[in-house]
């Protein structure tokens, strides 16, 4: 009888809309499961009753808060045996320690993996600090070595465009020579340039 109650409850709910679903109210098949339920995984073991193979059809359309809620306003109100409600809520209490000491747990794992990445991000900014700090100075040096470059190339032009004209003072100064040596096996011309102190007086400057 209760599975046929219960059957029918299902249809029912399911021709309405989902959003109504929670509003219904609690079948007694559907308490009667919970009780089971109870007794046999404990309370606190809301999704292992939801999964259980007999009850959890029973129960598919309920959530594990649903379970959690009924059954502490099925203890309050005192429609539990005197069993059940002795040794369920001492069990509840153990269960709900048990969530809060995992809980715990929890937290301090996560807050130790938050410290342990916080540490890790720290020391990653401080070794990208160094990696900027010698990349910079790599630069400077680069650009002081370009700098530097540069000028040994500018001073190295200089000099050979001084050698290049010493020697074409030179050139010029043999010519000279040459030339005045001509005039002094030829007659001299009047008002002509003695072409051999020009030559001597480059000489002397170079």
């Amino acid at each position: 009888a209760r599975g046929v109650a219960h059957r029918a409850s299902l249809s029912a709910r399911a021709r309405a809309p989902a959003m109504a679903t929670a509003k219904y109210k609690w079948t007694r098949a559907e308490e009667d499961a919970l009780r089971d339920g109870v007794r046999k995984h404990g309370p606190g073991k809301w999704r292992t009753i939801q999964k259980d193979p007999e009850l959890g059809d029973i129960l598919r359309a309920r959530s594990n808060v649903d379970l959690k809620d009924k059954w502490r306003n099925l203890r309050e109100s005192g429609a539990l045996d005197a069993a059940d409600a002795t040794g369920g809520a001492e069990e509840e209490r153990e269960a709900s320690d048990r969530e809060h000491a995992e809980g715990g747990g929890k937290r301090r794992r996560r807050d130790g993996d938050e410290a342990e990445t916080s540490n890790a991000k720290g020391k990653e900014n401080a070794m990208d600090a160094v990696t900027n700090a010698l990349f910079n100075e790599t630069q400077r040096v680069k650009r002081e070595a370009s700098a530097a470059e540069a000028e040994a190339s500018a001073a190295e032009a200089h000099a050979a465009r001084c050698e290049r004209e010493a020697w074409e003072a030179e050139k010029l100064a043999r010519e000279l020579i040459d030339e005045a040596q001509r005039q002094k096996v030829g007659i001299p011309v009047e008002g002509t340039v003695d072409v051999a102190d020009v030559a001597a007086d480059l000489l002397e400057e170079e």
